[in-house]
């Protein structure tokens, strides 16, 4: 699990073409999870929050709670805030197809992180 969360972090940094990001220009990385129920997940944030400061990058985590419309709601208010990217473990992998759609339309590349998500022309997807 380690592996395949440091992978999804230098392939971040590889999107952007930098190791570690200067203070005036830190990464902004949207995470969108579905649930923080099973402890999996629960290490998944943590795991991912370690790294995202390691390589010096801003990360906004938000937990849907197994919500399609919540989860939808929040991407829309990361992409509001400007994220450079945004990584969807998606609740529902249809439906997450339009959270796709609106960070394309703001440039933003997605990352579908351990489910598919269907119907959408993600940028990268990482599972195990």
């Amino acid at each position: 699990m380690k592996t395949t969360l440091g992978l999804l972090i230098v392939s971040l940094m590889f999107v952007w073409g930098c190791g570690q990001a200067p203070a005036e220009k830190r990464i902004r990385i949207g995470f969108a999870m579905d649930t923080l129920k099973e402890e999996r997940w629960q290490r998944d944030k943590q795991l991912v929050e370690q790294r995202a400061r390691e390589v010096g990058a801003v990360l906004d985590v938000q937990v849907a709670n197994g919500d399609d419309a919540v989860q939808t709601k929040q991407c829309d208010n990361i992409l509001a805030k400007g994220v450079d990217v945004l990584i969807v473990a998606p609740h529902n992998g249809e439906i997450a197809a339009s959270i796709v759609e609106a960070a394309h339309r703001r440039g933003v590349p997605v990352i579908a992180y351990d489910r598919m998500i269907r119907n959408a022309d993600v940028d990268l997807y990482v599972s195990h």
